[in-house]
């Protein structure tokens, strides 16, 4: 375990909300499709930019939730190593900046599978 996640074979698992087309609310071009690597266009690894620069996943449903209520709720497959790290200034704890994410599966905001969820 690691800050209270569990880690599988160097994966984590994080949440994501999304708008009705399965788009980024940030980004219309950065769009999640269940099973499919999703990669962040602008990605710098060493950026101190707390915004931008990456994907923003949550480590619970309810965190992600508080970003962007109202929209369509995924757990995404996160390999440690694309995971960066906060900056010591950081005002958003709540979210990670990654590089790339594989969404798995729709949940209820409750961050329960939704069974027959799809994209």
């Amino acid at each position: 375990k690691l800050c209270g996640f569990s880690i599988k074979n160097q994966y984590i698992i994080l949440f994501k909300t999304v708008k009705s087309g399965f788009s980024s609310f940030h980004s219309d071009g950065v769009k999640y499709k269940l099973g499919q690597e999703v990669i962040a266009p602008d990605w710098k690894e060493n950026s101190l930019l707390e915004c931008g620069e990456g994907l923003h996943l949550s480590p619970t449903i309810q965190q992600a939730i508080s970003f962007n209520p109202g929209g369509i709720y995924l757990a995404c497959r996160v390999k440690l190593s694309d995971m960066a790290s906060l900056p010591a200034f950081a005002q958003y704890p709540d979210k990670i900046r990654v590089r790339a994410c594989v969404p798995l599966y729709q949940v209820n905001a409750q961050g329960e599978k939704i069974e027959g969820g799809k994209i």
